[in-house]
Formats: C-alpha cells, structure tokens, sequence
C-alpha cells in the first residue's frame, strides 16, 4: 500500500463549517457562520412638515412684537443626556481543532490562530488550555490513521440563541467513524460526542441517525435540507446558500445544538443558548461537537 502524507492543515481545511440558524432571537448574523431569519426592524418615521396656519403665525408676530417670548425659538444645545439603545446581535462564535490522532491528545496547550479572531473571545470558559486544546497544523497522518475533530462554540453576542444547527462536511480522503464513541458511551452506533456545559469532557454521546438525539449523520450525497416544504438546516460554508446534495462528497455530521419546540415567552432555559456575560458564564453558553474520521 502507499502511504500518503498530509497534514492537519489540510484536512482542516477542506473540513470547512457550514452553519444555519432561524434563531428566535432573529441573528441575521452569527459570526459571519451562522444565518437566521431577522424579523428584528427598524422603523424610520418620516418627519412630515404641516401647513403654515397663517392665523396663528399672525398672532405669533404679535406677541413678540409686544415682548413676550413664549414659543420663540431658542438657541440649539448639544448639551443634555443622550441615551442609544444597542440593537440586540446574536453572535455564535465557532472554533474547530483535531484534538485526538489515534486516541491520543495532539496538544493539551491551546494553539492560537493567527488568521481569526475567533478563539480569542475573553468570554471563552479558562484555562483555554483546557476548553480549546487541540491544533491546526502540523500532524502528519497516513492511510488507517484515526483524526478526531472538535467543534467549540461560545455564545458572543448580546442576546440568547435558538435553532441552532451545527453542519460540517466530513474531509476528502477520510471516512467518518460511526462507531467512534460505542465503548465510552456505552450504546452501538455512537459517532458524535456533545458537551454544552461547564465540563471539557462530553457529556452526551449522539448516534447516525435520525432518533430523538441531537446528532445525525449523512452520508455522501444526501442532505438534510429539503425543497417540499422548503426547509433550511445547513448552509454551505460561510454562506447562506443551502447545502445540496453535491456539495456532500464524503459525509455530514450534523449537531442539533439547540431547537425552539415551544411558544413560550420567555424563552425556556432548554430552547437557547444563553449569551456569554464573562469567561465561562452562563455555564450553557458554550459547548463543543466532536466526531472521529480514518484516513484512507
């Protein structure tokens, strides 16, 4: 057999995320990954000018002719108390490492990035030589060797999220390990592990398919989305333009993170992720996903 060499880079790279979210918030925006429905407007009231009522302007005249200044017009001042009302902005920040080659940890020290800004949030739990270990680059892998990626995610904006879906397409010249996890999580079929809370270590264990868990695998040349009815789960990388069936070449894990099933105001503690106030709290404003892939 031949062996080929890559690198962590590479795989990382094409790994590429794709988010989609119809945030109850309404985030039009969600660290430039993540695309909601924004019912959040705006309304510019239009300042109409009314007839001269020459009546009164006439009696106007009369009684500063007569040295009385009520209704006078007096000199502008920019002193005073100004009050601006920050429009609310969901922001879901996104931060992917391989974490694991062949079962053991690649590095326990957090590997900053230099091309994002992303993993330098102040609000990430500490140490993130804990919570967002893992590297970039730099490893070396050959065919039958086992990469495990991990997804962290943090909460960054202003207001909760809901509806959020985590989609990310498995890389060319590796093949998702649908049984990645059985042994530590006790079950058959466990290929995603999931953790949104103070923990680094998961804390649910998600299977292939569709079931009442929060994880679902795809393989190539399917897609979660559909056109009757239209809906929208993942979004190619970086974009809002729905993911199709082509765009899936070599498999899709897919993470329910969170899903608004209620009407309810306010907004359930289980149906948002709350946003981040300071490193680590809310203890549910971060969290991670994590899969496994072999090399072929």
């Amino acid at each position: 057999m031949k062996l080929i060499k890559t690198t962590a880079a590479f795989l990382l790279g094409i790994a590429a995320l794709s988010t989609f979210s119809s945030c109850t918030s309404d985030a039009k925006k969600v660290g430039g990954k993540t695309v909601a429905n924004d019912s959040t407007k705006v309304a510019a009231k239009e300042n109409l000018r009314t007839p001269v009522d020459t009546a009164k302007y006439d009696a106007l005249m009369k009684k500063l002719a007569n040295g009385d200044t009520t209704g006078k017009r007096q000199e502008a001042s920019a002193k005073g108390s100004v009050t601006v009302v920050a429009p609310l902005a969901p922001k879901l920040l996104l931060v992917k490492r391989i974490t694991a080659v062949n079962g053991v940890d690649t590095n326990a020290l957090f590997v900053d990035d230099p091309g994002t800004t992303d993993d330098n949030d102040p609000n990430w739990p500490t140490s993130k030589d804990i919570y967002l270990r893992g590297v970039i680059t730099g490893v070396s892998v050959k065919p039958g060797d086992r990469l495990e990626y991990t997804i962290y995610f943090l909460s960054a904006g202003n207001t909760d999220l809901s509806n959020i879906n985590i989609c990310d397409l498995i890389p060319p010249l590796t093949t998702f390990v649908n049984n990645a996890y059985d042994i530590v999580g006790g079950g058959s079929g466990l290929g995603m592990a999931f953790a949104n809370s103070v923990t680094a270590t998961p804390t649910s264990y998600l299977t292939n398919i569709a079931d009442s868990d929060k994880g679902r695998f795809y393989p190539a040349g399917s897609t979660p989305n559909t056109t009757v009815p239209v809906v929208t789960v993942c979004n190619r990388p970086n974009t809002a333009i729905p993911l199709t069936i082509n765009d899936n070449t070599d498999g899709l894990v897919v993470v329910e993170v969170v899903k608004r099933t209620t009407a309810i105001i306010p907004v359930p503690a289980n149906e948002k992720i709350q946003f981040a106030t300071s490193p680590g709290f809310p203890v549910n404003s971060y969290g991670f996903v994590r899969f496994q892939v072999t090399v072929k």
